[in-house]
Order: C-alpha cells, then structure tokens, then sequence
C-alpha cells in the first residue's frame, strides 16, 4: 500500500493567500526601513552546534535538530585539533589521546571532542606522556592494569573510559582503579566535552545514570542518624529542598519538574549548594551522609 504523503515532524505548508499577505506585511516592513537607510542582510538559518549545546540543558539539547556532513569521515582522523577555551582567565588547552580498537570509534570522537586530539596505538605510546586525559574504550581496558591507571595518573594524567554498555559494577571498578570518568562511547558532543573539561578540573564526571545508581547506592548504606538540619544550615529554603532531593538521587531534570524552576536555575543552586558544603561533585555530596 502506498504511504501516504506528509510533510516532516514539526514543519507545515503555507497556503497562497498566507503567503500573499506575509510578502505583503514583509514589503511594507522593508520599504520603510529603506526609506531610513537600512540595508538588507542574509544568514545562515542554522548555527554551529557547540554554539548551541549544552547551553539549554539536556531536554534543550533534545530539541536541536542536527545537520550531518557526510563527506570524507576518515580524511582528518590523523590529524591534530585544537581549541583554546577561557576559564577563571587563564588559558587552558587540554590534550586528549584516544585509545581504542575500532577505528570509526575513534573517528566519531575525534569529530565531537572541541579539543586537541591524538591517537594512541599502543599502551607503550603513553608511557612518558604528562597533563593529557585519555579516553579509552572499556574493549580495550582488560590490557590495562590498575598498577598502570596508577603509574599514568601520576605524571598529572587523567583518564575516561566509555563503555558501550554502561553498568554501575564497571563503573564502581573503573573509579577504584583512579579512573576520573565514566561514560557511554555514543554519548552526544555535549556530554563528551563536559566530560573533558570536568575531569581536567580534577572532578569526577559519569553519566547521568549511573550517578543516579551509584547515589542511590551510597544513600541506602548511609546513616540515617546525619542531623540534615545541621548539615543544611547554612542553605537558603530553595537550595534545602534541591540539598534534600539531591540525595534521594533526583536528576536534575526530575529536580526541575519536582520545583517547576528551569535546568539552569537548578544547575545554579546546586553550584551554591556545593561551594557551601565544601563539596566537588554529586559523589562527594553523597559521601557527607555515608560518613
């Protein structure tokens, strides 16, 4: 049976009359700026995406719909790119190897990381490198032993391991080990590069649900005899209630439909709520009723 005919998700025709009058109302509205002088100009109707992700939130970045270059995928893959970003202002420039046995893996990092990338072959190939953060496939992990995890992060090196299947037990082995990050190998652009610039700042970063399981985790084995009124204290009511919510493992976008308060308003008072409590991430936050 023929499929009927339709137009894409989210777009609609315009009639001849609608049009007639939209010309009409969009050349009365040029003729009168002409008039004082103004001059016509043409953009792009799309933008660059790492001008837009990440900047919205997670459902903000749901909602962008993403333009795919499907030209040579492995012209560049060999060669080295760079971006410099302004934080606290100081110039920071990170360094990110890639470790991993698939090479279009390998491929589709390069393309999302914002950052200086350069392959690695072998373990060997890292054996004197200093201030870079490797991100490494879990396939690849069983030819990596905690004692070089260990001997790596020594000369201020950091390390990312994306799993194809992420689970809350290799997650939990992986931060044993030293490890800093713990993430999905098909993350978005906008994960892979917060992960980066988490990490470089010597927090952990793993992805949104594992940190749920492991919060959960940490709160069913903690003390129920921590005074939260104590703890909290120094807490507007809002950042109370977010504190609370926080550690019964809410997401910040369940903490935003629980509130009714934006992504970025949470993301604002979860900032305050660690630098009151003297904490790093949401694993150190969990780490105060566990005590």
């Amino acid at each position: 049976m023929a499929q009927k005919p339709s137009i894409p998700k989210g777009t609609r025709d315009f009639s001849p009359a609608e049009v007639a009058k939209r010309n009409y109302i969009f050349s009365t509205i040029k003729t009168n700026f002409e008039k004082f002088g103004f001059q016509p100009i043409e953009t792009p109707s799309f933008e660059n995406s790492e001008t837009l992700m990440g900047k919205y939130g997670e459902e903000g970045d749901r909602l962008i719909f993403k333009i795919l270059n499907s030209g040579d995928y492995f012209k560049d893959l060999r060669n080295v790119k760079s971006k410099t970003i302004l934080e606290n202002d100081k110039f920071l420039q990170f360094i990110t190897d890639l470790l991993s046995d698939d090479l279009v893996l390998i491929g589709r990092w390069m393309k999302l990381i914002n950052y200086e990338t350069n392959i690695v072959e072998n373990l060997e190939d890292l054996q004197d490198i200093m201030n870079s953060i490797l991100i490494v496939n879990s396939s690849v992990c069983k030819d990596i032993s905690p004692k070089f995890i260990n001997d790596f992060i020594k000369n201020a090196n950091q390390i990312l391991v994306l799993d194809n299947t992420p689970n809350l037990i290799n997650a939990k082995r992986f931060l044993s080990f030293g490890v800093k990050g713990y993430g999905n190998t098909l993350m978005t652009t906008s994960y892979l590069n917060s992960a980066i610039e988490t990490i470089s700042n010597d927090y952990i970063w793993l992805i949104p649900q594992i940190t749920t399981q492991l919060l959960k985790d940490i709160t069913n084995k903690s003390d129920s005899k921590i005074d939260e009124e104590k703890l909290f204290q120094n807490l507007t009511k809002t950042e109370k209630k977010i504190a609370i919510l926080l550690k019964n493992a809410y997401t910040n976008i369940n903490i935003s439909d629980e509130l009714n308060i934006s992504i970025n308003t949470v993301k604002t008072h979860i900032k305050h709520i660690y630098e009151k409590l003297n904490v790093k991430d949401r694993l150190s936050f969990a780490g105060l009723f566990s005590k």
